[in-house]
């Protein structure tokens, strides 16, 4: 999956150039967003594989796989942002502390997938919560930033679309 592959661009305003910056720049933060960095929302796949496999006796190797399909795929949009671009840019920071966190989460889930102890699941939950948590700053960006737009009359009904890979489901921002 590329980031590309996610995000549906909506048409940007071509006779206000003050709305244009701004469309450009939701379209832009949008791009890096993954569903789940700003709540559990994508990262409670993790969670909840990870909790059903130290609970339940049946189904654990495909338990393990999907979480580290949704792992993977993680480290995909990670690795295709480009963060030196994007260095100094204060709307960006959430992805800088969010990015190194993505190594300690492969190596908690290996922990935890190769003993799978309370204590190692609880380890698990932890980080993901504290992913979410630097991330929603990120999100929060995005929704201040498509509320502003939508102030502007011509682009009352400004929306970024991301599907959601999983689901199907289209989140409309």
């Amino acid at each position: 999956m590329t980031i590309d592959q996610q995000l549906v661009e909506p048409q940007i305003c071509k006779t206000n150039p003050e709305l244009a910056e701004l469309q450009r720049r939701a379209i832009r933060i949008a791009k890096y967003y993954h569903k789940g960095f700003g709540g559990l929302n994508g990262l409670d796949g993790i969670l909840s594989l990870s909790e059903a496999y130290l609970l339940l006796s049946d189904k654990k190797e495909r338990r393990k796989e999907g979480a580290y399909e949704i792992l993977h795929d993680i480290e995909q949009i990670y690795s295709s942002i480009p963060f030196a671009e994007l260095e100094g840019q204060p709307e960006f920071e959430p992805l800088f502390k969010v990015r190194p966190l993505i190594v300690v989460l492969r190596g908690t889930m290996d922990r935890f997938f190769d003993d799978p102890k309370r204590e190692h699941f609880e380890n698990l939950k932890m980080l993901l919560k504290q992913i979410a948590e630097e991330g929603r700053p990120y999100f929060k960006t995005l929704l201040d930033l498509t509320t502003k737009i939508r102030t502007f009359p011509e682009a009352s009904d400004f929306r970024v679309n991301i599907p959601d890979k999983y689901s199907g489901y289209v989140y409309r921002w």
